[in-house]
């Protein structure tokens, strides 16, 4: 993501996101998934809402900023698990 916000940043475009998991190496690297089913119905089920990495936020803001707009296409394949609340902040 961050090449294609360099690649894109003096003319602002389009980047289209195929995500099958979350990451596990390097920059955004996505916490273990927790129990979310122990959240429901708590004061703590709004967290469930909150990125995990605040990487992805601050990458929302430089894609805004420079006028990139992102597109997701997300399946989990095996995996089972997205963190839509952190990969949503693009």
């Amino acid at each position: 993501m961050r090449g294609s916000l360099a690649a894109l940043a003096r003319y602002g475009g389009q980047v289209i996101l195929f995500q099958s998991s979350m990451c596990s190496l390097g920059p955004g690297i996505a916490d273990t998934p927790i129990d979310e089913a122990k959240m429901y119905d708590t004061d703590k089920e709004r967290h469930l809402f909150d990125p995990r990495n605040e990487l992805w936020r601050e990458l929302g803001d430089e894609f805004a900023e420079a006028g990139i707009g992102v597109s997701m296409l997300a399946g989990t394949g095996a995996t089972g698990y997205i963190g839509f609340a952190s990969l949503g902040m693009l």
